[in-house]
C-alpha cells in the first residue's frame, strides 16, 4: 500500500470475514492511522467530512473531502450481506472516486463509519435530477468485527431470535415476535421494547442486530428493557445465528 507521504509499505492480511468482506490487516508501526470513535454518540445533525481518495498513476495521492451532517443513524440497510443492519448516512456529497471502505469522520477527525455503498444520482426523462446518499457501518460494528478477526480469527455472530421494527417516538427495539427456539423466549415478550444492551443505548432494531452481530454465540448479554412504563434488566444467553 502507498502511505500519503508517496513512499510504498507493505501491508498483509491477517484475517479476514468473508460474510461482511472485512479485513484485518497488519501495517508497520509508523504508518499513521486515523484514530475510531464510538458512533454511539452520534445524533442526527451531527458534523461530518467524507474522505476518498484517488488512486495514484505514478503520482502522489490526492485526497477529497467533503463537509456534511449526519441525517440519519439506524437505519435498516436494504440490500447485500448487512441487509437489516444499522447504517449511517450523511448529506455530504459523493466522490468520484469513492469506494467501499472508505471513512466517515467526524469534526475531530475520528472515523465514525466505513463506507458500505456509495451515493448515487440520476436523472430522468423530465430532467430532473434524483440522488441518494452513501451509505456507512458504523465503527461499532466495523470494530466488533475486527476485535472477533484479532482474537479467534473468525467472526462469531449472536442469536437473540426476535423480530421486530423500532419504537416510534422512542427510540429503541420493539419486539414483535420472538422467533422459533428463540433464546429470548420466555424472558422477553412482544411489546417489549430494549433500550440497551450492556449499558449501551439501543437506538433501533438494526441497531440491536448490529451489536448483536458481533457478539459470541452462548455470551451471557444484559439487555434493559422497557415493559409498559417500566424499565428492567434481564440476562439472556445469546444461541447461535440460525
Amino acid at each position: 500500500m502507498i502511505g500519503t507521504d508517496g513512499r510504498r509499505v507493505r501491508a498483509s492480511v491477517l484475517s479476514s470475514d468473508g460474510s461482511s468482506d472485512l479485513a484485518l490487516v497488519s501495517v508497520p508501526d509508523d504508518l499513521p492511522v486515523a484514530p475510531f470513535a464510538d458512533d454511539a454518540t452520534l445524533t442526527d445533525g451531527s458534523a461530518d467530512m467524507t474522505l476518498s481518495m484517488t488512486a495514484p498513476g505514478g503520482g502522489a495521492i490526492t485526497l477529497h473531502a467533503a463537509i456534511g451532517s449526519v441525517t440519519s443513524i439506524g437505519t435498516l440497510i436494504g440490500s447485500g450481506w448487512a441487509k437489516g443492519m444499522p447504517s449511517i448516512t450523511s448529506t455530504a456529497p459523493s466522490a468520484s472516486s469513492e469506494e467501499p471502505g472508505d471513512p466517515l469522520l467526524n469534526k475531530e477527525g475520528a472515523v465514525i463509519g466505513i463506507l458500505y455503498q456509495a451515493g448515487t444520482s440520476s436523472t430522468s426523462s423530465t430532467s430532473s435530477t434524483s440522488s441518494t446518499s452513501p451509505t456507512f457501518l458504523p465503527t461499532q460494528l466495523v470494530l466488533g468485527v475486527a476485535d472477533d478477526l484479532r482474537s479467534t480469527g473468525k467472526v462469531s455472530h449472536g442469536w437473540l431470535g426476535v423480530r421486530g421494527t423500532t419504537a416510534p417516538g422512542l427510540g429503541g427495539a420493539e419486539v414483535a415476535q420472538l422467533m422459533a427456539g428463540s433464546p429470548a423466549a420466555g424472558i422477553l415478550q412482544p411489546g417489549d421494547v430494549v433500550v440497551a444492551l450492556g449499558g449501551v443505548p439501543i437506538r433501533s432494531m438494526a441497531d440491536l442486530r448490529g451489536r448483536l452481530y458481533v457478539l459470541a454465540s452462548n455470551s451471557t448479554i444484559e439487555l434493559s428493557v422497557l415493559e409498559g412504563a417500566t424499565t428492567h434488566v434481564v440476562d439472556v444467553r445469546l444461541g447461535a445465528s440460525p
